[in-house]
């Protein structure tokens, strides 16, 4: 009887209902609280249009983003083509580098505001380094150079924006050794992320031949990877001008690196993808015939093109230029691509003591393949050309040219911090 008590007792005991389990945080942030302007941001890191199409399946709100792209202004090609904003350009004059504010101030896309009332220049660094400090290269905030005194050559990077700086030594140094350029990475954002590829000779002191050598530093690892290592004999120049090394620097394209030799019609040519060293023997040009030789630098030749199977080179003779294409895979062949008479194609008469040559100004076009030229030694005329259709463009007078010229742009797409 008692059991059956209990049971009729439980039976008619009201259910009590569960409490439902409340978080403290009533709704959760996703992607559609974003605004359409940090959206916007977002999609500028889309590199390619396969992926237009698969962000536009994503949802809603992206769809009708990209869809309304045709009709609010040129939002499409602003993705792909982000307009650079050119603060100014640092000018290597030899002895200093300077920075030379642009014309006109940038304005970015929007309402977005450029930093104002930032120094630029690179002045606090004589207090840090003794001896010569030669820009070599630029990309994004942080600029590279090489630092020369009596005793040896490193490399040095600095921040202008923050004034940060730091000197590296690359490896393997020996007892007469030059550093002839440094060169930074895709990816180095600040000093604490940087890669920077490093190219220096080292001399034997019994025999007199050289040794180059190319190594990357990480900041992230703090240490050196070494690409590789390869006699060049005597073609080099003397490691002790500084100056020779750096205007015979050649330029970088596509993944290649030269330098002009000591030796006439010679050119070190760098892999930096493999660190593979070659020795370029370039034909003798026609004008001159093959009995003579030319001596070349940055005034003369230049790398304008390069793939991993081949670099594209223009070579000034005379009144001449001459576009020339090494193949690495057809044992170092080199072929005439063009020639053409440059006074004819711009339209102006030639004098006798005209010689023209290459150019490093702030004019100089973004665009692979361009260069610069001037007919005589006071830059009364400038002209941009194309080496790939050889057309040729009159540019406005302008007296600053220098040894390398970079431009100092600023950060975009600007970096997104996101706080979860």
């Amino acid at each position: 009887m008692g059991r059956k008590k209990n049971q009729r007792r439980r039976r008619s005991r009201p259910a009590t209902p569960k409490r439902r389990q409340t978080s403290t945080c009533r709704s959760r942030t996703n992607i559609h609280d974003l605004p359409d302007d940090l959206l916007e941001l977002v999609l500028r890191r889309i590199r390619s249009p396969f992926y237009f199409v698969r962000a536009a399946a994503a949802c809603k709100l992206w769809r009708r983003l990209l869809a309304a792209a045709a009709d609010d202004n040129d939002f499409l090609s602003r993705l792909h083509q982000p307009p650079p904003h050119v603060l100014g350009h640092y000018y290597d004059e030899g002895s200093t580098t300077v920075f030379v504010p642009a014309t006109t101030s940038p304005k970015p896309p929007g309402n977005r505001k450029a930093p104002v009332n930032v120094s630029l220049d690179v002045d606090f660094l004589s207090g840090h380094y003794s001896g010569r400090l030669a820009l070599s290269d630029g990309h994004g905030r942080l600029l590279a150079f090489v630092h020369s005194n009596n005793s040896y050559s490193s490399v040095v990077l600095c921040n202008p924006w923050t004034r940060e700086h730091r000197e590296l030594r690359p490896p393997r140094y020996g007892y007469w050794c030059c550093t002839i350029g440094a060169f930074l990475l895709a990816g180095a954002a600040d000093m604490s992320c940087f890669k920077v590829l490093c190219v220096w000779l080292d001399r034997n002191y019994s025999n007199g031949n050289k040794t180059a050598h190319a190594a990357v530093f990480s900041a992230r690892e703090d240490g050196w990877l070494l690409l590789g290592s390869a006699g060049v004999g005597d073609i080099m120049p003397s490691l002790s001008c500084w100056l020779d090394t750096r205007t015979k620097f050649l330029g970088r394209a596509g993944g290649s690196l030269c330098w002009s030799g000591e030796v006439s019609d010679t050119v070190l040519h760098l892999d930096e993808g493999s660190g593979v060293f070659s020795t370029i023997t370039l034909p003798a040009p026609a004008a001159i015939g093959n009995s003579r030789s030319m001596s070349y630098h940055r005034g003369n030749l230049r790398v304008v093109r390069g793939t991993s199977a081949s670099v594209r080179f223009a070579r000034v003779v005379g009144d001449e230029v001459e576009v020339l294409c090494w193949w690495h895979d057809y044992g170092g062949e080199f072929v005439v691509d063009r020639k053409v008479c440059l006074s004819q194609l711009a339209g102006i008469e030639r004098l006798d003591d005209w010689s023209w040559r290459f150019l490093d100004t702030a004019e100089t076009p973004v665009t692979p393949g361009d260069v610069v030229l001037s007919p005589d030694e006071e830059y009364r005329w400038m002209f941009s050309l194309d080496v790939g259709t050889m057309e040729m463009k009159p540019l406005r007078k302008s007296n600053s040219h220098a040894h390398r010229v970079f431009p100092c742009e600023l950060p975009w797409p600007p970096t997104i911090k996101v706080c979860v």
